[in-house]
């Protein structure tokens, strides 16, 4: 799947806490009605040495989008590591933030 972070792709613009995906020049790559709050994950480098499978990152959550899988249309995302300080204060104890915070930030 191939990324796009351009605020000319979307008439109506994307802020800098927003990012796009999707397949711009073929379509059939996106999410669709009922997709919200589910994952838009890259692949990390970094591999788990317990079980030698490649780390997959969280990059945003299924927000909207225009129709499903059209060309020359991508999905809209908000970028986790944006609020990763915000979900971090709710759902890990204080002592965890910063390591979580570093590995979205790299």
């Amino acid at each position: 799947m191939r990324y796009l972070i351009k605020r000319k792709i979307l008439q109506f613009g994307i802020t800098e806490n927003q990012l796009c995906a999707g397949d711009y020049e073929n379509g059939g790559k996106d999410t669709c009605q009922g997709d919200s709050g589910g994952p838009l994950q890259i692949m990390d480098d970094r591999v788990d040495c317990v079980k030698s499978f490649p780390l997959h990152k969280l990059v945003g959550i299924t927000s909207f989008g225009r129709d499903c899988g059209r060309k020359m249309v991508l999905g809209v995302y908000p970028r986790v590591s944006r609020y990763i300080k915000w979900i971090g204060n709710i759902v890990w104890p204080d002592d965890e933030i910063l390591t979580i915070y570093k590995f979205y930030n790299n």
